[in-house]
């Protein structure tokens, strides 16, 4: 029998901890893709990202299971409210509101095709920015949002409320140079790199632009208060370490620039990350020192990011958040889990206190639920200061 209530009171501690600089062990954040649940309850994709209805049950089953499976530091047991729920069209917002076509497999992630690959590149320049509420894809996640509004505050699960509070990520960013690839291809906008550099900043033009427009709509909508009054802001983009410092620096760094001075007001009341998937720590510090970043995370260990080269380049103070390669996850076995977790937590790796356990986004589809748990018991044993 779990004893929930000695969890919960043990991870309250753990994050209170963190938090003051005072660190007892390495923190582990809970949760799961939607991907993985899924894959997991063999749900239909396609089904998911088309019924309103079907979209809020899985995302209420995937946080009763989240509750009722201790995998990381989160609360356990059922919660007085669920929520909140989102309005989830990851990973093709963007792409789908600028217009490109977007395939929805049954049983895998909606994908979109790039508008401008090809012979179609000189479409750019007759593109312009679609409304950001109902344009394109945008009329189905207002649609979602509306439907969500009407139906959740009337509904309970396991008898209990939902909150009313609507996550939706319309909002939201890849970032620049990744809804640039998403439109143009990753081989053809790498070719232009070199073929044809100023077509690269008209289109990283546009797609920055079109950001800032979409940012702003759906922020006014959903009332989130007044543009740059945030405490925090995410600087996001994939794709971006398959370039050169000096290519970042001419070709993204300006856009990553215009966004931060467009939504942060006051750079010392805002605390900047980077959510950051791919090899780029070559960019690391170039993007700590011009963009102030002192937040990275969603770093794959070990086989895509040296996290000890990352913290030894960027010092104590800076904060990473790493998850286990999903292969090493998914494959196993324990003992290897548990060996390539004890050789990262070494005292100059954990240094300080400022490094957390990320769970959610490395948890691959078709895991052994044995794996998952072996990821946190792993921390729990060698993650301790």
């Amino acid at each position: 029998m779990v004893d929930y209530q000695k969890h919960n009171m043990a991870v309250e501690k753990i994050w209170k901890a963190y938090r003051e600089d005072k660190p007892i062990r390495i923190p582990v954040t809970g949760g799961m893709e939607i991907q993985t649940f899924l894959t997991m309850k063999n749900y239909s994709y396609k089904r998911y990202y088309t019924d309103p209805e079907f979209m809020i049950k899985c995302q209420l089953e995937k946080q009763r299971w989240c509750c009722e499976h201790i995998f990381a530091d989160a609360p356990a047991e059922l919660p007085e409210a669920w929520g909140p729920i989102r309005v989830d069209f990851w990973p093709i917002i963007a792409e789908g509101w600028l217009g490109c076509e977007i395939i929805f497999p049954e049983k895998d992630t909606p994908w979109v095709k790039p508008l401008l690959k090809g012979n179609n590149k000189e479409k750019l320049y007759d593109m312009v920015i679609p409304d950001p509420l109902y344009g394109n894809l945008m009329q189905k996640v207002s649609e979602f949002h509306q439907i969500f509004k009407e139906n959740i505050s009337s509904m309970t699960y396991l008898d209990r409320p939902i909150k009313p509070d609507i996550a939706n990520p319309a909002e939201g960013t890849c970032g620049p140079f990744s809804d640039a690839i998403n439109l143009r291809g990753a081989t053809e906008l790498l070719q232009d790199v070199y073929d044809d550099p100023q077509y690269v900043h008209r289109l990283l033009s546009f797609v920055t632009e079109a950001i800032i427009v979409r940012k702003r709509a759906w922020r006014k909508f959903l009332g989130r208060g007044e543009i740059g009054s945030d405490s925090h802001y995410c600087v996001e983009d994939h794709g971006i370490g398959m370039l050169s410092d000096e290519m970042y620096r001419e070709f993204v760094m300006p856009y990553h620039k215009k966004l931060l001075e467009t939504f942060v007001k006051n750079r010392d009341d805002c605390s900047i990350s980077l959510h950051h998937c791919g090899r780029g720590p070559h960019l690391f510090r170039t993007i700590y020192e011009e963009l102030g970043v002192r937040s990275f995370f969603n770093l794959t260990y070990p086989n895509i990011i040296d996290v000890m080269s990352v913290r030894r380049e960027l010092g104590e103070e800076v904060y990473l958040g790493v998850g286990l390669h999903p292969e090493i996850v998914l494959n196993g076995p324990e003992s290897r889990i548990y060996e390539t977790i004890k050789n990262l937590m070494t005292p100059e790796v954990k240094a300080k206190g400022r490094l957390y356990w990320i769970q959610a986004d490395f948890i691959p589809p078709g895991v052994p639920l044995k794996h998952i748990y072996a990821v946190y018991k792993a921390i729990k044993k060698f993650g301790r200061y």
